[in-house]
């Protein structure tokens, strides 16, 4: 006969609290890959040379990348 070991079960109930509130914020990570992805191109279509960016347009890349980036 082979003796199974039982184990305690608890003694006290476990109280669950009510559940956190929805914030009104969304997530930023979406927005913060999608701002580099975007500075980024710009910025290298601008170094390569071609034709998709006019070299006149250099002070359209620089606000996009410091409005998504920031200064600091």
């Amino acid at each position: 006969m082979i003796k199974r070991r039982v184990l305690p079960t608890r003694s006290a109930p476990v109280i669950q609290g009510p559940p956190a509130p929805p914030t009104a914020l969304g997530n930023p990570g979406p927005l913060g890959l999608a701002a580099f992805a975007l500075t980024t191109f710009m910025l290298s279509v601008f170094n390569a040379g071609s034709n998709l960016i006019d070299p006149v347009v250099l002070t359209v890349v620089m606000p996009v990348a410091l409005f998504y980036g920031g200064i600091g």
